[in-house]
């Protein structure tokens, strides 16, 4: 797959992710959580990516259609961030940030509907040339199902488009 690297300027926002997601005409989808892999590179060795700074949902804004939806989704409780082994964030505040969830998302995809979500990030403090890149990917999903001790409840042949890797961006 080969990227498009896009500029990020610390402390503004940017559109860091977007996907878009197709419900099938049979009924309506509730979309109850979603997993994201982050990758990211701290070149400069301040730690902006770690759980600690890092790892904390006012970082980011939630898009559907084009609309900041992000008051409406439940506020702190409902985000929770991994380091790169699937340890939650408050075990490991040194590590770099891994994954991040969203959980009792509740959105609704009525039948038939297709819905585009963006993922905003409200950038960090990094060094100039430090790197970040999202996706979901089957490794996120994988341990979505497993963090639930049910993988059986997720086929992954059943999800069409994964793995999905964002763009590269790059702090100036």
């Amino acid at each position: 797959i080969s990227l498009t690297t896009w500029p990020l300027i610390a402390s503004m926002s940017a559109e860091v992710f977007k996907f878009t997601v197709e419900n099938s005409p049979n009924n309506d989808l509730e979309m109850d959580g979603f997993m994201f892999d982050i990758t990211t590179t701290d070149i400069g060795g301040i730690g902006w990516n770690t759980c600690a700074n890092f790892g904390d949902y006012t970082h980011y804004d939630i898009y559907k259609n084009g609309t900041n939806i992000t008051s409406s989704v439940t506020a702190f409780a409902d985000w929770t961030f991994y380091n790169e082994d699937g340890v939650e964030c408050s075990l490991v505040p040194t590590d770099p940030v891994g994954f991040m969830e969203i959980m009792n998302f509740g959105d609704v995809i009525a039948a038939g509907e297709m819905v585009t979500y963006a993922i905003h990030l409200n950038a960090p403090s990094a060094t100039s040339g430090d790197e970040i890149t999202y996706g979901i990917t089957d490794t996120s999903w994988g341990y979505y199902a497993s963090s639930f001790k049910a993988p059986d409840l997720f086929d992954l042949t059943l999800i069409e488009g994964l793995p999905m890797e964002g763009d590269l961006w790059t702090f100036n």
